[in-house]
């Protein structure tokens, strides 16, 4: 028999609610063959290959659903401005970055804490040290790019083709925010080298092979004329060491149809709101730290509902960047026209992270048949009293309310917002029994299942991915560990010590004997 393998004496937790827990799984070739117990899978497959696993915890390979590959790639491969405490620090640091590139060479650098500087370097010491080049600093949020005059130009240009207006305080201090920091993060695209591209994903491939992941849905497109992000992953992805469901970042459907993509929407010019920490995610009642101010809507529900009607019409998937209440409110508005418009049974449009959930907003998705992806690592980097800050403390304990969610019978898909969070499950897995507000709290089986059977269902791969059962792909993880019996506050110290994609090892800690 060719290419067959038995994965013995493990804790083997199928996510079939039929088989919940096994010792054994065979795999042939790419699928499951077997699921039972260590002596029927000998007698029934002698002379295979035997991995002992050796009470190691085995689980259906993750699936992340809310990450950005390519960004992710850039974050991990192009410098870091993190280290940097002082202007004379920043402007060292890149003239020093800047003698590595060619002539004229876009510097492209990310991770700069503007909250540990004194001020930000201005125009004209960034014209200074760096006066050859176009010049593009992430920071550390991602919620400013700095920029020196050359890159501006370029951000003007691309705004005034898009028709989007941009600050004239940004250019003046050249700290871009809203539309001009998503036109920034679009053209670093553009300037990023062939070696830096494919460093970039040999990066992001350690990482999720590395973390147990083996599909990813990955957010990409930044509405370029050119986009190189979209156009690189369909050349690349056959390739990669897991599957990538794309969602296209535009609001262009007959591009999307064009480029045969199925699923539309996402983030950077497809957010309908910011976020917390700038005071840009859009609430219907005021910001706790400042009265004056409900956040911001990007889209208008004329230009909303325009796009979700056509896109809803052409039978993809929407998936759209909606963290506060107003925003949500207004994507559901949206879906309620177009599915009035042209209904679907079996839609599975997406709401992005959902932070704030709300019980008038959570009927109105069950209704709708709407499913959400949102990210639990969040509250293991910004926890309640981050919240408190921005929403004051009753909001604050509604922030990413899995067991609300849950608990109303919305279907949820864990993700990491990569680059946002790293691509690490077990870390929301973890989250999501350790959360700060103890009522948010799940349990272990509901979390694993929003990083697996959940997320295949948001990607319409149920039936061939998150779970693990006779028929369906080998697509698989090893945890070092007995997860059910881990405590809950030390799930995070667990690793992934073997994947398996397609029924083949893409990655194995070297300290196992397989």
């Amino acid at each position: 028999m060719s290419n067959c393998m038995i994965l013995c004496n493990g804790k083997v937790v199928t996510m079939d609610p039929e088989l919940p827990f096994a010792e054994a799984v065979v795999v042939i070739d790419d699928k499951i063959n077997f699921v039972g117990s260590n002596e029927d899978a000998f007698n029934q497959f002698p002379n295979s290959k035997k991995i002992d696993l050796g009470g190691k915890t085995l689980v259906p390979g993750f699936i992340d659903s809310h990450c950005h590959l390519s960004l992710t790639g850039e974050v991990m491969s192009l410098p870091s401005a993190c280290d940097y405490r002082s202007v004379d620090e920043c402007l060292d640091g890149f003239r020093s970055e800047a003698l590595k590139l060619d002539k004229g060479q876009a510097l492209l650098v990310c991770g700069l804490d503007v909250d540990r500087l004194n001020r930000i370097p201005s125009l004209e010491e960034l014209d200074k040290v760096l006066p050859d080049r176009p010049f593009l600093c992430r920071t550390a949020a991602s919620h400013a790019t700095l920029a020196n005059s050359k890159a501006l130009s370029l951000v003007q240009k691309e705004a005034k083709r898009l028709g989007a207006k941009l600050n004239p305080e940004d250019i003046k201090t050249g700290l871009l925010k809203d539309r001009g920091n998503l036109i920034a993060y679009a053209l670093t695209a553009t300037l990023m080298s062939d070696e830096q591209r494919e460093i970039a994903k040999e990066k992001v491939v350690e990482q999720c092979t590395q973390a147990g992941v083996t599909t990813i849905h990955t957010l990409e497109g930044r509405q370029l004329e050119n986009d190189p992000d979209v156009e690189h992953l369909l050349k690349v992805q056959d390739s990669l060491p897991f599957d990538t469901l794309i969602y296209y970042q535009t609001t262009n459907v007959d591009e999307a149809v064009k480029k045969g993509l199925t699923r539309i929407g996402g983030c950077i010019l497809c957010l309908l709101d910011g976020d917390f920490s700038p005071g840009t995610a859009a609430l219907r009642e005021p910001y706790y730290n400042d009265p004056t101010n409900y956040g911001k809507l990007y889209f208008t529900d004329e230009e909303l509902q325009s796009f979700f009607i056509e896109a809803n019409r052409k039978g993809l998937q929407i998936a759209m960047h909606a963290i506060g209440d107003r925003a949500v409110d207004q994507a559901l508005r949206a879906y309620e026209v177009a599915l009035k418009d042209t209904p679907r049974t079996d839609h599975r449009h997406r709401i992005e992270h959902f932070e704030i959930p709300y019980k008038d907003l959570m009927d109105r998705m069950v209704d709708l048949g709407i499913v959400l992806a949102m990210q639990p690592a969040f509250d293991q980097y910004w926890d309640y009293d981050d919240y408190v800050t921005f929403l004051g403390p009753e909001r604050a304990r509604r922030k990413n309310c899995f067991r609300a969610v849950l608990d109303r019978g919305l279907i949820v898909g864990g993700g990491s917002d990569s680059f946002v969070t790293p691509f690490d499950p077990l870390l929301g897995i973890h989250a999501c029994l350790n959360h700060s507000v103890s009522e948010s709290r799940i349990g272990l089986s509901e979390a694993l299942a929003m990083f697996t059977i959940n997320s295949a269902y948001l990607g319409f791969e149920e039936e061939t991915k998150g779970s693990i059962r006779p028929g369906k792909r080998a697509d698989l993880a090893i945890i070092s560990g007995d997860l059910y019996n881990t405590p809950a506050d030390k799930i995070k110290d667990l690793t992934v010590v073997g994947t398996i994609y397609k029924g083949n090892f893409v990655w194995k800690d070297p300290a196992m004997p397989w």
